[in-house]
């Protein structure tokens, strides 16, 4: 070893080249210019997914970011091919917004990131020279490209934010804190303190334990002239519709630092307004804000009859004859009451499947599973006194998602069910003589029939939500209003009931599962 102290050397540098009307800007190992960004507007949303498009460019790769609303969506994804146009299924793509995408065309390969305008045109750039080339050639691109309709054109659509601004009221917002989460892990961000003026302490309370108050879906309600973030947090957090963009505000995350390699930091607040790991959902059922930009889903009523058509009427739920989701138990119980939903969909559906079994279980998977060959479907139900409540249809739908991939489960995992799904039905207060096993000769049997169900390559799967709360023509009548732009009572109500319906529809076609609301026709 040598005496010397050994110390590392790091050369840093960063070209700023105005062209045009454009600002190009390459740095290494030098922070974000906050300063210089925030003179700056991003490139065109339309022109970074037209600009580089010629009818013979191939898609490699995307990255999305999902613009679902459930808590249990799969908020992103990466997708590679050789040619996406070739294998990737554009069917509900509309509701994914493109992070970044890999192109080739025949000058090159062209990598874009969407939400910040990167643009990496792979080409020689060895010295100042050839830099500004590229940077001119970038540029002419950009001046003379002309919005076209391609591959990139099927996800969401992006719109002027200023223009719309003014008409939008936020409803609510769903934050992506594992974004977050991964910037620690590759090493972004070493620690996290709290820094008042020139005084820092180290974090009383750990990143994860931030994050829990603000995960999930919260509401946005409008207290006197500020839009505040309902969370677990004692201090108000704010959401203000600035001109440009949306801004977070808190005092509280405003004092909270992410301490960088270098030692540097940057608070938690300006953290969540350069990277925006949010979506916004408004009022207003077809717009979207996410990524410093305003996107408008078109397609969620464009056509009301196909959307409304996983709604399944059933005359017996408009009847008093249903009035419970289980009934009334006793130790003499046999069967469920005639009056529950559970009996309801026993009678209705029980009879198409070889085995049918109640897994109502405080962990099920589902309140009842039925079993053929080749098929496996789910039955949730949910009964509620009140009418288009929005808030049960919410418990009901998280509870079909989030059991999705229990449809395919395990091996292991299907046999450890075997013992509990061999007994008798047990409520809070009786110990009835109800039989799991619904239907079929054996919980052996059951079991083993789902296992060669599921290696069958055109395995049926079906989820059935049975409620007694939304009536169709009740529903299809306020989409039709807000189709029309009116404003009614229930209207709040309404959207959420939309982007539920859009996020199950979603989810379930993206894992091939169909989807069945079994509700009545009308109040």
């Amino acid at each position: 070893m040598p005496d010397s102290v050994w110390q590392e050397v790091k050369f840093a540098y960063v070209v700023i080249v105005e062209y045009d009307g454009y600002v190009a800007i390459s740095r290494k190992l030098v922070p974000q210019l906050k300063e210089i960004n925030g003179c700056l507007k991003e490139i065109d949303y339309q022109k970074m997914s037209s600009a580089f498009i010629t009818d013979t460019t191939q898609y490699q790769k995307i990255g999305l970011k999902n613009l679902d609303m459930s808590d249990t969506a799969i908020r992103g994804k990466s997708i590679e091919a050789i040619n996406l146009v070739d294998n990737f299924s554009t069917t509900g793509a509309n509701n994914f917004v493109l992070n970044q995408c890999r192109l080739l065309n025949s000058d090159g390969i062209v990598s874009l990131a969407m939400n910040s305008s990167k643009v990496n045109r792979l080409s020689d750039k060895d010295d100042f020279g050839s830099f500004l080339t590229w940077v001119k050639g970038v540029v002419g691109c950009f001046k003379s490209c002309v919005a076209k309709q391609s591959f990139l054109t099927a996800f969401a659509e992006s719109i002027d934010y200023d223009s719309e601004r003014n008409k939008l009221i936020p409803a609510s917002i769903l934050f992506y804190p594992n974004e977050l989460l991964t910037a620690f892990d590759n090493g972004l961000y070493d620690k996290v303190i709290v820094k008042v003026g020139d005084i820092e302490k180290n974090c009383p309370f750990s990143l994860t334990d931030i994050l829990k108050k603000v995960d999930l879906c919260r509401p946005i309600e409008k207290q006197g002239g500020d839009y505040v973030i309902v969370t677990k947090e004692r201090k108000p957090i704010y959401l203000q519709m600035a001109k440009g963009k949306i801004k977070v505000k808190s005092e509280k995350y405003n004092a909270i630092h992410l301490v960088k390699s270098d030692g540097e930091s940057e608070s938690l607040i300006d953290y969540v307004n350069s990277n925006t790991p949010y979506v916004v959902y408004f009022d207003q059922y077809e717009y979207r804000y996410t990524n410093r930009k305003l996107f408008k889903d078109n397609s969620l009523l464009g056509n009301l009859e196909q959307f409304t058509s996983v709604f399944d009427i059933k005359s017996r739920l408009a009847t008093d004859s249903t009035t419970s989701e289980k009934g009334n138990f006793s130790n003499a119980h046999t069967v469920f009451d005639p009056s529950s939903e559970f009996a309801f969909f026993e009678d209705e559906y029980m009879g198409e499947y070889d085995e049918f079994i109640c897994d109502d279980l405080g962990k099920e998977w589902a309140d009842h599973i039925g079993i053929a060959d080749g098929r496996v479907s789910f039955f949730l139900s949910k009964y509620h006194d009140s009418q288009f409540s929005a808030t049960s249809f919410q418990d009901v739908v998280g509870q079909a998602l989030k059991n999705l991939g229990n449809m395919k489960p395990d091996a292991v995992v299907l046999e450890s069910r075997h013992d509990d799904w061999n007994k008798n039905y047990n409520a809070e207060h009786a110990n009835t003589k109800i039989p799991r096993l619904r239907k079929g000769t054996s919980v052996r049997v059951a079991i083993d029939r789902w296992k060669k169900a599921i290696l069958n390559p055109n395995l049926r799967r079906d989820m059935y939500l049975i409620i007694n709360f939304i009536a169709k023509d009740h529903l299809v009548n306020n989409l039709s209003r807000m189709q029309a732009g009116e404003i009614f009572g229930e209207r709040k109500q309404t959207v959420q009931i939309l982007w539920l319906v859009s996020s199950l529809i979603s989810q379930c076609h993206e894992q091939g599962v169909g989807i069945h609301i079994v509700c009545k026709e009308k109040d």
